[in-house]
């Protein structure tokens, strides 16, 4: 396998980045016009004779008849199967039954060989799915769609005229995203439009620099393996260190001692960054205390150590892909445990009844769906500053969703799922896993908060902000901060890119002095403006950060580099 994702110096230089760019927005503008010639044959808006166009015709309802909305989904569907088909083939890991790596060349010669009218990305993207199902979902109606011709070779023509090396950079898979929402994100910010849960993905998501994630990551995990592990010293390379040389960030003493026991999560995680990242220290650090083979290592991370929670569920799907390809690349391919991956923020309102279907006759899975689907039902705009443990009933509640959720996943798993009740199914499922998440404590909450002010917020984001973090109120930042906190178990670690005007502003006086009686600062890094390439000019002023809940430190570490 020769890809180079485990090599964090191998990232999309700005030539191809540009070219990258030009491709997806192209690769877009194709596929949604060639769904909604789709939709327009299938009547979707009308009465749909198939069972793919009453699925569909579904879809379009739960978005509240909102057909572009529909069409951006399904398009983005219809694209990223391809383009990920094509990330896999690179990197030789799309596999045949028999263990063999395919090319795209391959799969055209299949395809002719089965003379069945598949063509070579249909057998692509077929073993891509044998590969990542919760990724290339059968019974998706999104993927069951068929593109006319003229538009699915348009596509293709998109993706194959991209160079190989856009699709060995480590990086690439994180700014697909970026650069699928790019227009949206400029429109939305020239407008007046005030930004909910239909907008917050494409405002708020911004590419994590990997210097700041490997300066928190090194920083933190690196800190927790040198204070265990003096005379077994793993490469950190951005770890600090203070005047008598013990981490910048202290000892950790609260954290467990043994690497298994870890729990980290990056509850706005994107396309995954801070979680490749970390997957790779902390498989490292079995491999070294454990003795275990990379494969085991990397299963035990993927299946023990690691979280992730995102309001765009495309974002975990991406978040997914680049785990298993890190995995992949460092222990050989092989079936991958699943993963402790969700979204926060599905857009679920007006699926109740069908929600209650799927329990069947079980009237207490059906009283704690309906309890999962009221606390979710606002999830596309709040997403992961949800909290569990703070709605009515608190603690009792939480008990509550322990004991019930095992009896949710077993009555969606017992469906005989069609293509209509498939995707309900997956958003049960998701659901559940976002509320045990978000109701966990983590040893470190590792993340880049999205940034959005207050006078940029719809209405009942603004509400549930002054209601539950008044004092972080004036930013969605600040307010996803205190959140972090709340995810940490007594002695755990924040570690966060966030904007720098809340460790000044006077208006924050009241929420710094909340955040850091609780959390306090051991290493600050003071990036100033211009600390993303992907935003000129002095938009963004942030700072990095390493807080520690439990006792004052008797010294923090702070780097201007502005």
């Amino acid at each position: 396998m020769t890809g180079v994702f485990p090599d964090r110096s191998a990232y999309l230089p700005q030539d191809l980045r540009s070219r990258f760019r030009n491709a997806v927005l192209a690769g877009r503008e194709v596929a949604e016009r060639g769904v909604r010639a789709a939709l327009a044959s299938m009547d979707v808006d009308g009465a749909p004779q198939s069972e793919l166009g009453a699925a569909l015709q579904r879809r379009l309802a739960s978005y509240g008849r909102d057909l572009d909305g529909l069409v951006e989904e399904c398009a983005y569907t219809q694209w990223h199967r391809v383009l990920f088909a094509r990330f896999l083939a690179e990197n030789e890991l799309l596999l045949h039954d028999e263990g063999v790596s395919l090319t795209l060349a391959d799969c055209a010669d299949l395809a002719a060989e089965e003379d069945d009218g598949r063509d070579a990305w249909d057998v692509a993207v077929h073993y891509a799915g044998r590969m990542l199902p919760s990724i290339f979902r059968p019974h998706d109606p999104a993927a069951r769609m068929r593109l006319a011709a003229e538009h699915r070779e348009a596509m293709h023509s998109v993706v194959m005229e991209l160079p190989t090396p856009v699709f060995t950079a480590a990086d690439s898979l994180g700014w697909s995203y970026q650069y699928w929402q790019a227009r949206r994100k400029d429109e939305l910010n020239d407008s007046e439009v005030l930004i909910g849960g239909a907008e917050l993905p494409a405002v708020t998501q911004l590419f994590t620099e990997p210097y700041m994630v490997d300066f928190l990551i090194d920083n933190v995990l690196g800190a927790w393996w040198d204070a265990r592990h003096p005379d077994t010293p793993l490469a950190f390379g951005e770890l600090r260190r203070d005047g008598e040389g013990r981490p910048a960030a202290g000892t950790l003493p609260s954290w467990p001692d043994a690497v298994a026991e870890l729990r980290v999560i990056d509850p706005c995680c994107g396309s995954g960054h801070f979680l490749v990242a970390g997957f790779h220290a902390l498989l490292r650090m079995r491999v070294a205390a454990e003795g275990s083979s990379p494969a085991d290592a990397g299963d035990a991370v993927l299946r023990e150590n690691l979280a992730g929670l995102e309001l765009d569920a495309r974002c975990i799907q991406i978040a997914e892909l680049n785990l298993s390809v890190a995995a992949w690349l460092t222990g050989g391919y092989r079936p991958l445990p699943e993963m402790r991956l969700a979204s926060s923020g599905m857009h679920i309102r007006g699926q109740l009844d069908d929600w209650r279907h799927l329990a069947g006759a079980d009237s207490a899975v059906q009283g704690t769906l309906e309890r999962v689907y009221g606390l979710m039902a606002h999830s596309d705009h709040l997403g992961s500053l949800i909290n569990p443990r703070r709605e009515p009933g608190g603690e009792a509640f939480v008990a509550e969703l322990e004991r019930a959720l095992p009896a949710v996943r077993d009555a969606v798993a017992g469906l005989d799922l069609t293509l209509i009740s498939d995707a309900y199914g997956d958003q049960i499922l998701n659901a559940a896993l976002a509320l045990e998440l978000l109701t966990e404590q983590h040893h470190l909450v590792v993340t880049n908060v999205p940034y959005l002010g207050a006078g940029k917020m719809a209405s009942d984001l603004t509400r549930f902000v002054e209601r539950r973090y008044p004092s972080g109120r004036q930013d969605l930042a600040t307010a996803m901060l205190a959140r972090c906190a709340e995810l940490c178990a007594a002695g755990g670690t924040v570690a966060a890119v966030s904007p720098r005007h809340w460790l000044n502003l006077r208006t924050l006086s009241d929420f710094r002095d909340e955040f850091l009686d609780t959390a306090f600062p051991a290493v600050v890094g003071v990036l100033g403006s211009r600390a993303f390439t992907s935003i000129g000019g002095e938009v963004v002023n942030v700072t990095v950060g390493v807080f520690n809940r439990g006792r004052r430190p008797d010294h923090v570490a702070v780097l201007d580099a502005t």
